[in-house]
C-alpha cells in the first residue's frame, strides 16, 4: 500500500521498504501497488486504523447464502451474508466448504460501502452467483480464476449439503401439533400478512380448504378467526382469513421470519433442520406453488422477488433429498427488477401433505421427475449487471467456502500455509489482497 507520509517520497520513513517492492514486483510482474492517496479510498483512511484502508479483494452480493454452524448447539443452517454480519458473535460460528468436506473456521468477514463492476455468473444447474468483477473461483483446470477471466464452459465444483442436525420444532404447548404448526409456518411466509396485529391470508375461491384447514389450527393456538369473501376490482373475488386479536400470534411470526415484508422474511434454523420440515415445504407449495407437468413428470416452482428466501428454499428442499433447480427473471421495466424461482421434483410423499385439493390431486397425477445433481457445475451464463450496492467478503481458514451452492474462493485471500502437512508451512499460490514478500537478512 502507498501513502504519503509513509513510503512514497525520499526521507519517508518506509521509502526504502517502497524501492525493494518495486524491484520484486518488477519481478513477479504482479501490479500489487494500491494508492491509498487516491480520492476514493482516502476518504475512507483515518490515521492510525489500519482498517480503513483499502484493500483489493472480490466480493459477494448480501443475498448471497452460506451455510454456518452455531457454536453453542451444533446445528447449521443456511443464511445471508448481510444477516449473518449482524451476528455479533459471528467469529464463533463455522461455514461450510465442499471441498474440505467439514465446517471451517471463520477469520474475518466485511461489509464493504457501494461498489460497482457487479456479474451474475450462472451455472449448468441453474444455480448462480452475484459476484465483483475480481472476486475469484476455483475452476476445475484453470485454478484460481478471476470472475473477469471466466469463460462459458468453465467447471467448478457443485456444493453438497453438510450433515443436517436435527432441531425440533418448537411447540408451545401439548395442543400444539408440530407437523400442522410446521406447515401453517409455511403457508403464512409465502402468503400471509402480519404487519398490523391481525393476521391475514388470502386465497382463490377454489382454494378455501386452505383457509379452513389454517383456522383449525390457529383455534388450536387459542385464537379466533373468520374468513369472508371479499373482491378487488377486475381481479375478482377471494376469500381472507383474518385473526381476531392476534397481536401475540403475528409477533410470533415476525419473531421466525425476521422480518414483516415479503422481501425481508428469511427462514430460522428449525424451519429446516427437523423431521416436519416437509410440512413446511408443504405449506409453502400450498400457499402459491405452481404445480406443472412436462414431458409426463411433474414439477413445482416456487417463485418470489426475495433473493434470499428463495436460495433458503432451495436449501431447504435439498435437505429433504429433491433436486431443486434455480431460475433468475427480470420483470416489468428495467433489467435490475429480478424474480428468483426454484423447482423441484414433488414425490407423492410431499404431495400427499398439500391441503390444497387441486394442486395434491394434480402433483399426484404424474410420476415425479428428478434430476440427478452433477459433481460439477459448468458456466452456461456471464452477465454483467449495471448496478451500484454494498457487497461483502468472507475470508476462511481454508480460503474456499460455499456460496449459493457452490464452491467459492475467500472473498478476501490470502497466501496460505500447506494446510495438507503443517510441518512444511511452505506459502503457495497468492491471494487477491496487495502484498508483497521481501526476505531480510
Amino acid at each position: 500500500k502507498v501513502l504519503d507520509g509513509t513510503n512514497t517520497k525520499k526521507g519517508d520513513p518506509n521509502y526504502d521498504l517502497f524501492q525493494l517492492a518495486c524491484k520484486v514486483s518488477a519481478k513477479r510482474l504482479f501490479p500489487n501497488f494500491v494508492f491509498i492517496n487516491a480520492p476514493y479510498n482516502y476518504q475512507f483512511y483515518k490515521e492510525g486504523h489500519p482498517e480503513t484502508e483499502a484493500a483489493v479483494m472480490g466480493c459477494a452480493s448480501g443475498e448471497s447464502v452460506i451455510w454456518v454452524q452455531d457454536p453453542k448447539w451444533g446445528n447449521s443452517w443456511p443464511i445471508s451474508l448481510k444477516e449473518f454480519v449482524s451476528i455479533s458473535n459471528w467469529k464463533d460460528y463455522k461455514v461450510w466448504d465442499s471441498a474440505s468436506n467439514r465446517f471451517v473456521n471463520i477469520l474475518n468477514i466485511i461489509d464493504n460501502p457501494l461498489v460497482d463492476k457487479w456479474y451474475r455468473i450462472t451455472f449448468s444447474d441453474g444455480r448462480y452467483l452475484t459476484v465483483t468483477h475480481d472476486h475469484y473461483l476455483p475452476i476445475e483446470g484453470k485454478g484460481r480464476t478471476q470472475i473477469k477471466d471466466v469463460e462459458i464452459g468453465d467447471k467448478l465444483l457443485n456444493g453438497v449439503l453438510p450433515p443436517i442436525t436435527d432441531y425440533p420444532f418448537p411447540v408451545d404447548s401439548l395442543q400444539e401439533n408440530s407437523s400442522d404448526l410446521a406447515w401453517i409456518y409455511g403457508l403464512v411466509i409465502r402468503d400471509g400478512c402480519y404487519a398490523t396485529s391481525n393476521l391475514t391470508i388470502c386465497v382463490g375461491l377454489d382454494e378455501l380448504e386452505l383457509l379452513e384447514k389454517a383456522a383449525s389450527i390457529i383455534k388450536d393456538l387459542g385464537y379466533e378467526s373468520k374468513i369472508i369473501k371479499r373482491e378487488r376490482g377486475i381481479k375478482g373475488f377471494y376469500y381472507e382469513l383474518r385473526v381476531l386479536k392476534g397481536k401475540n400470534l403475528s409477533e410470533r411470526f415476525i419473531r421466525a421470519f425476521g422480518g414483516i415484508a415479503k422481501k425481508d422474511r428469511t427462514l430460522s434454523p428449525w424451519l429446516i433442520n427437523n423431521e416436519d420440515s416437509s410440512y413446511f415445504l408443504a405449506g409453502m407449495i400450498d400457499a402459491d406453488g405452481h404445480i406443472h407437468e412436462h414431458a409426463g413428470t411433474v414439477r413445482v416452482q416456487l417463485g418470489t422477488t426475495n433473493e434470499t428466501l428463495s436460495l433458503q428454499t432451495m436449501f431447504l428442499a435439498q435437505s429433504l433429498n429433491l433436486h431443486p433447480k434455480m431460475y433468475v427473471a427480470t420483470y416489468g421495466a428495467g433489467e435490475n427488477k429480478l424474480r428468483y424461482s426454484c423447482e423441484f421434483e414433488i414425490p407423492s410423499y410431499l404431495a400427499n401433505k398439500l391441503q390444497c385439493k387441486k394442486k395434491r390431486e394434480k402433483a399426484l397425477q404424474y410420476p415425479s421427475s428428478k434430476i440427478n445433481t452433477p459433481q460439477y457445475v459448468k458456466v452456461t451464463k456471464i452477465t454483467p449487471l449495471n448496478i451500484s450496492m454494498k457487497s461483502y467478503c468472507l475470508e476462511t481458514e481454508t480460503d474456499k467456502f460455499d456460496i449459493n451452492g457452490v464452491s467459492s474462493h475467500n472473498c478476501r485471500t490470502r497466501v496460505l500455509p500447506n494446510i495438507y502437512d503443517p510441518e512444511h508451512q511452505t506459502p503457495v499460490g497468492r491471494g487477491n489482497i496487495a502484498f508483497t514478500t521481501i526476505n531480510l537478512p
